[in-house]
């Protein structure tokens, strides 16, 4: 029996990964998987010779990327050895060189991890063999830029992708210029052919440039919407822009288009609070807390009553050190009432900070508290 396929067909389905919030699951259309994977080939000339390392676990979506941008491709995808290989850097590095991978797609966070600068000195890590590293999931900040370009190969391409599991795969991506003095967040770039991205204001409407507003795609490439019907309302939505009707998916993310013409991400609607009527960006706290000397690495949660930095740094950090630093550049209201310190900050399977299993862990166990 021989199946006609079509386009609009069905043919998986994903959840959400579900780091600060409950999975959702979301059926994924043929379409928008054929037209991103022929993209990206495309676009990174990934061809046969190219050994592909697949990171990511096949419970996330970017697992179908790996998979078939190889088969289309006639290139070799390389299966990690271990379900614990992204949070050991000695097996990434040896799993790296001994397959002599080339391209590697990944979240920032994961690279973070693999460039300390123990991890890097204790394995002598060589990356020689890597042609691009394809990062997306989280927000790229200058100061990593700054690290990464000392402990890879010149040679080496990155790129930040952006787009959620609702509308397929990636829908932005830039090329991160090694010798660029960025001074922001690394922007997402530009929309794939056929995608159109939308920065509206509270009130539907389109912002000017350098006006930050919510985040949605226009797409006919975008998936089925969620298995529950009903959660596809106020998500998945039809607008009037311009005399014309148009699909949009509704981010939940926060950004804005720079002088250039970049779009760039700033954070998460779920990351924003309001304390005494100030709305208080939490992505924006962590960021400034990372470039505090002696900070390895952070993440800020929101407990309901008060924010708390979890830190890994080289020494322990002072409350009054700390809030004498951030008072410098943001209200008071905004500066962490908690400081715990940890060892490490942990990860989700997909190697994303695991906001939820920090919430957690603060809630039911004791920790140390300056």
């Amino acid at each position: 029996m021989i199946y006609k396929y079509n386009l609009e067909d069905a043919v998986y389905v994903y959840f959400t990964s579900g780091s600060s919030g409950i999975p959702k699951a979301i059926i994924g259309k043929n379409k928008g998987l054929v037209h991103f994977i022929e993209w990206e080939i495309n676009k990174f000339n990934i061809k046969p010779g190219d050994l592909f390392g697949q990171v990511t676990a096949p419970s996330f979506d970017p697992f179908l990327r790996d998979v078939f941008a190889c088969l289309l491709s006639g290139s070799t995808l390389v299966l990690r050895i271990k379900e614990q290989l992204i949070y050991s850097p000695r097996t990434f590095y040896q799993w790296i060189k001994k397959n002599q991978i080339t391209i590697i797609h990944c979240t920032p966070s994961l690279i973070k991890l693999m460039c300390s600068n123990e991890a890097y000195r204790k394995y002598k890590a060589d990356t020689s063999y890597l042609r691009a590293l394809l990062l997306a999931g989280e927000k790229i900040y200058p100061e990593y830029l700054e690290k990464w370009n000392k402990y890879f190969d010149k040679k080496i391409k990155f790129w930040n992708l952006y787009g959620p599991t609702e509308t397929t795969l990636a829908k932005c991506y830039y090329e991160i210029q090694r010798n660029k003095n960025y001074s922001k967040i690394i922007p997402v770039g530009q929309a794939l052919p056929d995608t159109r991205i939308w920065i509206l204001d509270s009130n539907g409407i389109p912002c000017k440039r350098e006006e930050k507003g919510e985040i949605y795609i226009e797409t006919e490439y975008m998936s089925l919407g969620y298995w529950n019907n009903k959660l596809n309302e106020g998500k998945f939505w039809k607008k009037i822009i311009d005399g014309k009707e148009r699909l949009f998916y509704r981010t939940g993310d926060y950004g804005y288009k720079n002088k250039e013409g970049e779009y760039v991400v700033v954070g998460r609607k779920d990351r924003q609070i309001k304390i005494d009527g100030i709305r208080v960006e939490l992505d924006a706290i962590e960021s400034l807390i990372r470039k505090y000397s002696d900070v390895k690495e952070c993440a800020v949660i929101y407990d309901g009553e008060s924010i708390i930095s979890l830190i890994v740094s080289i020494r322990k950090i002072s409350h009054i050190e700390l809030r004498e630093y951030l008072k410098k550049y943001i209200h008071k209201a905004c500066i962490p009432k908690k400081i715990v310190f940890l060892d490490e900050i942990p990860l989700n399977e997909n190697g994303k900070i695991n906001y939820r299993l920090l919430k957690e862990s603060y809630t039911q166990k004791k920790v140390e508290i300056s």
